[in-house]
């Protein structure tokens, strides 16, 4: 027997996959069923014609395993939702429409969700990001660096990167590192023209180290020896060392170095609070 459907000749009633194939087809009907809002015998019967291009109703209920008291039902259901189509004869035979024609529709649809979903994905973060910064704590990042000669060069580092303004809090001791070990690099910010205020124990009129480098920059006294070393970059760069005696010198012993803002904001106000601390020192001393 041949037919035509659609201008297009339809062949024998066969099997074009071969029929391990089609057993294999066939596996896929939950996938299909999930995807395509279809029942199980309505999946089995499309992957079935899929396979065999063609076939009435009993061979399709042989090979799918759908009753024959189901098979009518479900057939009808297909054709309703333009997923296979009747063949008049006798018996009828039945074909399926091809996949992108039966699902494009669907396909679209679910793509559509998917961009919806993820523009209200991205507004719902919106809001979440906003709750985060009103009522909860936020996490800063920060790195440790251990090692004396590891402190130094990150301390170097930041210096060749200032562009614009360097401040620095500085024991006696750490100041005293850092001018012996980073000399170089305090001359070429006096070269390229960066702000540097430098607060610290040490009085120039007093301290060889002080004065030299009062030269250069702007250079405060602060009331407090501590023993630390505090770097703020452009506003953007901080790090923090910690110092301890060793000898006639001292040594970084571990630093924290972070970009985060409220960090650095904070540690800034800590600076404004040692300038204050120091313009009443020199007032006094006045």
């Amino acid at each position: 027997m041949s037919l035509r459907w659609g201008g297009s000749p339809i062949g024998r009633v066969s099997t074009p996959i071969g029929e391990s194939a089609l057993v294999e087809a066939l596996t896929l009907w939950p996938k299909l069923a999930e995807y395509a809002g279809l029942s199980e015998y309505e999946a089995k019967i499309y992957l079935c014609l899929l396979g065999l291009g063609c076939s009435g109703a009993r061979r399709i209920s042989a090979l799918t395993g759908v009753p024959r008291t189901k098979i009518y039902t479900a057939l009808r259901r297909l054709i309703e939702m333009g997923l296979i189509r009747e063949m008049p004869g006798n018996p009828s035979l039945f074909a399926p429409t091809p996949p992108n024609e039966a699902f494009g529709a669907l396909l679209g649809a679910a793509r559509r969700r998917v961009e919806d979903f993820s523009t209200l994905l991205t507004m719902l973060m919106g809001i979440y990001q906003a709750s985060r910064e009103l009522h909860h704590p936020l996490r800063g990042e920060f790195w440790y660096i251990d090692g004396e000669d590891e402190i130094m060069l990150r301390c170097r580092e930041l210096l060749r990167h200032s562009r614009y303004n360097l401040l620095i809090l500085a024991g006696g001791l750490s100041l005293s590192i850092l001018f012996n070990d980073a000399h170089r690099e305090l001359d070429e910010l006096y070269e390229r023209g960066v702000e540097v205020k430098i607060l610290s124990p040490l009085h120039p009129e007093m301290n060889h180290l002080a004065r030299e480098l009062s030269y250069l920059f702007e250079v405060r006294r602060m009331p407090l020896d501590v023993s630390i070393l505090l770097l703020i970059s452009d506003g953007e760069r901080l790090l923090l060392a910690g110092v301890e005696a060793s000898g006639h010198r001292g040594r970084l012993v571990e630093a924290i170095y972070s970009e985060d803002q409220l960090l650095i904001r904070l540690f800034s106000r800590l600076l404004e609070g040692a300038e204050v601390e120091t313009q009443l020192l020199e007032s006094w001393e006045g």
